[in-house]
């Protein structure tokens, strides 16, 4: 039995390394339906949520910018 896995990853202005983080976990062979990407968002004004919405990720927006 396959379990869900879910993936957490805070970010800030994270657009120049969000994307090849986002490529790694969506080229592992686990299958990709049982992977949940949340993206919390500490109010990005890059191009970040662009990104992370592009890979499927749940974006959570996090106005704090708490840990």
């Amino acid at each position: 039995m396959t379990k869900s896995v879910s993936i957490v990853m805070a970010t800030l202005n994270s657009e120049r390394t969000i994307e090849m983080a986002l490529l790694a976990l969506r080229n592992q062979e686990y299958p990709q339906q049982l992977v949940d990407i949340m993206v919390i968002d500490g109010g990005s004004t890059d191009r970040t949520l662009e990104i992370a919405q592009k890979y499927g990720c749940r974006v959570i927006n996090n106005p704090k910018v708490d840990p």
